[in-house]
């Protein structure tokens, strides 16, 4: 039987659509044996070049992917940010990037793929902010905000992870920032050639609709 090796990191509101999508695979294509890993995506980077796995599921800040093909599944560009409910700019209906300065940012940059942490650097820069305090999450808790909820930080969020947020939360505000969008996306990326492993997982996404149209470039 056929064997595909895909290995994940932390997906946070986007996880189910890949567990739907993994489970898909499998009643396609029974012969198929998927055998999944967990890494962040700094260490999946590694393990397909080695060639320890076939296929990662990661956060890109860019597209195309330099060195790999890839497939991508969802659009999460980050429009707004968490930040403490009880800050004066959680007052505001959407905030400006550039007044987040006097807030630490709350980031996981060594644990995202080659070069994410600088895009999003040089994106914040490009709208008016060049964080002065910063503070790397634990690689244990990836995509916690306790530190949002103690009240000295703020991180970038997409409008999905916002939306909890945005409903029930007392303690962490989601606010929209009126700066363009910061694009990112959940990709599928593979060292090439294509394998036939590969190709059905992707042809497969594709069926489901998790896809972005190509004209989309980062």
């Amino acid at each position: 039987a056929a064997h595909l090796r895909f290995a994940h990191g932390e997906l946070n509101v986007f996880a189910p659509a890949v567990e739907r999508l993994l489970a898909s695979v499998r009643q396609a294509h029974p012969d198929l044996n998927v055998s999944v890993s967990s890494a962040n995506d700094s260490e999946t980077h590694d393990a397909l070049r080695t060639q320890e796995v076939d296929v990662g599921c990661v956060f890109v800040a860019e597209w195309p992917v330099t060195g790999f093909a890839g497939h991508r599944l969802i659009d999460g560009p980050a429009t707004g940010v968490l930040l403490p409910a009880s800050h004066p700019l959680a007052a505001q209906p959407a905030v400006r990037l550039a007044d987040l300065g006097s807030l630490t940012w709350l980031h996981s940059g060594p644990q995202r793929w080659p070069g994410f942490f600088h895009t999003y650097e040089q994106a914040l820069k490009d709208r008016g902010l060049v964080p002065l305090r910063r503070r790397e999450r634990a690689n244990e808790t990836p995509s916690a905000n306790m530190q949002v909820a103690a009240g000295d930080s703020w991180t970038l969020a997409s409008e999905a992870v916002g939306a909890p947020y945005a409903a029930s939360s007392t303690a962490i505000a989601y606010r929209p920032f009126v700066d363009p969008p910061i694009p990112c996306w959940i990709a599928l990326v593979w060292l090439p050639p294509e394998t036939t492993a590969v190709s059905k997982l992707v042809a497969v996404a594709r069926g489901m609709g998790l896809t972005v149209a190509e004209g989309v470039r980062g």
